[in-house]
């Protein structure tokens, strides 16, 4: 699958989408009041793969969007000499089944990188940031949202896995956790997509 791979910022050293979450997205149908409720929604490849995967349930798409990714992990790990992937905790525990979590599986598998889904706790629940605009809300939601043992990754060179990247709150929030509570060595950032705008 053709990816075009974005550089994300934050609390990392270094960090990178694999794509843009979408290409382009036009208004299509708009209520009585005049209210945008469907879109005309443009994605690049390995975004639509994690669309069908999220929302449609295809797991059929699970290999093909982690195999770029663990293909741009090899590419880096002479570099970034990973030992440990850190998922990002999910904010919707109702899920029948956890799209990040079916990933970071298969991209261990074919990276040989292991996964570690219990190193990283979630305090608290928190509300899907995307419904929620205000940076310093976000940020606020998310002060004490994740914790690590003090010292649990001293020696590790981390990367966090997530599938969307929008503001970066979330993995900057992360990030920061792994640095100054697990005292990570290095830590790196990758995700599926990456928003056009950063809410």
């Amino acid at each position: 699958m053709e990816i075009n791979p974005q550089k994300i910022e934050g609390n990392w050293k270094e960090g990178w989408a694999m794509d843009l979450h979408t290409t382009s997205s036009i208004p299509k149908e708009k209520d009585e009041a005049g209210n945008v409720v469907k879109w005309d929604t443009i994605r690049p490849p390995i975004a639509e793969a994690l669309y069908r995967l999220k929302y449609c349930s295809d797991i059929s798409n699970v290999v093909s969007i982690a195999k770029p990714i663990a293909d741009f992990l090899h590419e880096k790990q002479e570099q970034w000499n990973v030992n440990m992937i850190v998922p990002v905790p999910p904010s919707d525990t109702e899920r029948a089944y956890q799209p990040v979590g079916e990933l970071e599986n298969a991209i261990a598998v074919l990276s040989k990188v292991p996964v570690d889904n219990t190193v990283l706790k979630k305090n608290e629940s928190t509300p899907p940031l995307k419904t929620i605009d205000d940076p310093e809300a976000r940020r606020e939601i998310l002060q004490d949202a994740f914790s690590v043992e003090t010292d649990t990754l001293k020696g590790k060179n981390v990367m966090i896995f997530d599938d969307i990247y929008r503001s970066g709150e979330t993995l900057n929030a992360v990030g920061e956790v792994i640095t100054n509570q697990g005292n990570a060595d290095n830590v790196y950032a990758l995700t599926v997509t990456k928003t056009r705008a950063k809410r």
